[in-house]
């Protein structure tokens, strides 16, 4: 799937990612298709990459082609 595809490249491209997984579809009981799991060096490197202009176009494209967005970022002790 070309979202998982443009979603995972993004590790390769932005510095301060630690990981980047997409899972699609992973189970019939849930109620979204696509989970972006993502760790990132800090906060600062979540941030630069929120702003990044490779982000910021993948973004653009999965807009087009998902229907809703739930975002849950936390700090790891």
């Amino acid at each position: 799937m070309r979202v998982k595809r443009e979603l995972e490249a993004l590790l390769a491209v932005i510095d301060g990612i630690i990981g980047l997984d997409v899972h699609i579809n992973e189970m019939a009981s849930s109620n979204k298709d696509v989970i972006l799991d993502s760790l990132f060096e800090s906060e600062e490197a979540l941030a630069a990459y929120q702003a990044h202009p490779e982000h910021q176009r993948v973004s653009a494209f999965v807009g087009t082609v998902l229907q809703g967005r739930s975002c849950f970022d936390y700090v790891c002790d």
